[in-house]
């Protein structure tokens, strides 16, 4: 079989003539009943064996179908497949449907329905500025912490309404009061307005599918200061990153603006870079940043052009790993023979 595939790679255009080929067949095959789900189970059975991970990706999948009706995309039909699949290991498995789960059939559902603009309620319009700012004043006024956490939405489609500099400015001076290893507070934020810095940031980010964040009004870059750490902490720079991002998150939710946590992963200042030397070097000399920093995440800010339905969350139950019995556990897909020798010591 080696030696075919060599003669194969040495005929010009074969790859691409084999690649078609085997793309056509896995089609025909899907339409066959039974076979798409045999095809898929078996991609899937290293990455499903428990039923943490199984309920992990289900989770996952149903959550990208979101971000596909985010920006205005039909959910493609290797997803719609996949879906199927693992909603089908569900019920050969016997797992109970909790609300994460009911959630991601109902996702499904949507999708093969095609009800997706009737799940996406568009944003009524036509209202004055003037009862806009008091509806997002009165909303700003009543709203306390625990609504603020459970309120907020990733947002990935905005208005053409352009977003108050000065206030974007306020809540990041109050965004800076997140925790932060040692107090270091190694975070800087680039605001970038211009369509054509947008566009410029955009050729290093990696998912090249996936830019709907140069749609929004207002992004912001967040960088992180590496030459502040000592070498033993410097993995906490993505963890205070992520405190300051969250209040900053939070915040423009509580004022009525919509933003989405999305990550830069275009290089980690650790020695793994997906992009040239020179296009890293011309990054920060567009942007006038020092090399210490390391840009961590973008956050794309504006006022939101359809309100996303909230995605169910895991009960504490199985959040609280501390409190396990052996019930929960068995639940969970956990082998007490293997997991946590150090706590069967300990009992």
């Amino acid at each position: 079989m080696t030696w075919i595939k060599r003669v194969v790679s040495r005929v010009p255009g074969a790859r691409r003539l084999v690649r078609t080929v085997q793309t056509g067949a896995q089609n025909l095959m899907l339409r066959v009943p039974g076979m798409r789900h045999w095809m898929c189970r078996r991609r899937l059975a290293g990455r499903i064996a428990g039923t943490e991970s199984l309920v992990s990706t289900i989770r996952s999948t149903a959550h990208v179908f979101d971000h596909y009706w985010g920006r205005g995309a039909a959910v493609p039909p290797r997803l719609l497949a996949r879906m199927e699949v693992l909603l089908k290991e569900i019920a050969h498995r016997g797992i109970d449907l909790d609300a994460s789960l009911l959630w991601a059939l109902q996702m499904y559902a949507i999708a093969r329905t095609g009800l997706q603009a009737n799940y996406l309620k568009p944003l009524q319009t036509g209202a004055s500025q003037e009862d806009e700012a008091a509806a997002l004043g009165g909303m700003a006024a009543q709203s306390d912490l625990v609504n603020c956490i459970k309120g907020r939405r990733s947002v990935r489609r905005w208005t053409d309404k352009n977003v108050p500099l000065e206030e974007v400015r306020r809540l990041i001076d109050i965004a800076k009061w997140a925790p932060s290893s040692c107090n270091l507070q190694p975070w800087k934020v680039l605001v970038l307005t211009k369509p054509e810095d947008k566009q410029f940031l955009a050729r290093y980010y990696r998912a090249a599918h996936n830019r709907f964040w140069t749609s929004a009004p207002l992004v912001l870059v967040v960088f992180a200061n590496l030459g502040i750490y000592s070498h033993p902490m410097t993995p906490y720079v993505q963890l205070d990153s992520g405190a300051f991002i969250q209040n900053l998150l939070l915040l423009f939710h509580a004022r009525g603006l919509a933003a989405c946590w999305v990550g830069f992963v275009a290089w980690d200042n650790f020695g793994n870079c997906q992009i040239p030397e020179s296009e890293r070097e011309e990054f920060y000399a567009h942007f006038g940043v020092s090399r210490d920093y390391l840009p961590t995440s973008l956050i794309p800010v504006g006022y939101s052009a359809h309100s996303p339905k909230p995605p169910a969350r895991e009960s504490v139950d199985r959040i609280i790993v501390s409190e396990v019995s052996p019930s929960k556990a068995d639940s969970w897909g956990l082998d007490h023979s293997k997991a946590c020798p150090e706590r069967r010591k300990q009992r």
